[in-house]
């Protein structure tokens, strides 16, 4: 995972340690999933925009958040 997203994490989240990411696939740019104490954060990159989601949604529902944002 690329550094500037944990430097922009540890300002929202602190520890990162026991925390689960998952990197997945999202209108053609590849978007990273962390998951922390049920607290679900989505970041991705499209035409040099940083996309941030973050909520206690679950992972699938925030998922599909992501996919119905244009």
């Amino acid at each position: 995972m690329n550094n500037f997203y944990f430097k922009i994490l540890s300002n929202f989240s602190g520890s990162l340690q026991n925390a689960q990411f998952m990197e997945f696939n999202l209108h053609g740019e590849t978007a990273t999933l962390i998951n922390k104490n049920g607290v679900t954060t989505i970041f991705w990159t499209h035409d040099d925009v940083l996309y941030h989601l973050y909520g206690t949604v679950s992972t699938d529902g925030l998922s599909k958040i992501a996919e119905n944002i244009e």
